[in-house]
């Protein structure tokens, strides 16, 4: 943001989120984990799939909303601005944004990690509608806490 010299606001970040963007971010933050849970189940067997110990579940969800917002800023944030200035349409904007989304997300475990661009297309709306990242980061952090549970993916 300093290095680049941009306003915060052009890279979706302002405090000043709008009720209804928070309304929404939980809601179809619920939607789709409610979705995707029995799925999840179904694959795994189990409910919940994951049984982490206290001290991993404890660090886990205090990591789930840093790294959501550090992704954030990076994804929905500062690509977002510099996908804008190229790129018509937002569709193709919310597309793009979430395969490099998807495609930075397969180093980590492996090709079934490509399944982020699902989720990305939902926080790239949530972004588009709201002007913010916030309600992505809201999203964005209750499904990383999801996953410490519930994902069927190692």
């Amino acid at each position: 943001m300093w290095i680049s010299r941009r306003r915060p606001s052009d890279l979706g970040i302002s405090l000043r989120a709008r009720r209804e963007d928070l309304k929404l971010a939980l809601l179809v933050s619920l939607a789709f984990l409610s979705a995707l849970t029995p799925l999840a189940v179904s694959i795994a067997g189990s409910l919940p799939p994951k049984s982490p110990g206290a001290k991993e579940a404890a660090i886990s969800l205090l990591q789930a909303p840093v790294v959501a917002l550090a992704e954030e800023y990076l994804f929905r944030g500062y690509l977002f601005y510099l996908l804008q200035k190229v790129l018509r349409g937002d569709a193709l904007l919310v597309l793009s944004s979430s395969a490099v989304f998807a495609l930075a997300h397969l180093p980590l475990k492996g090709p079934a990690y490509l399944l982020t661009f699902f989720p990305g297309l939902l926080m790239g709306w949530l972004r588009l509608r709201s002007g913010s990242i916030l309600p992505s980061a809201i999203f964005h952090a209750l499904g990383n806490a999801w996953s410490i549970w519930f994902s069927p993916l190692p």
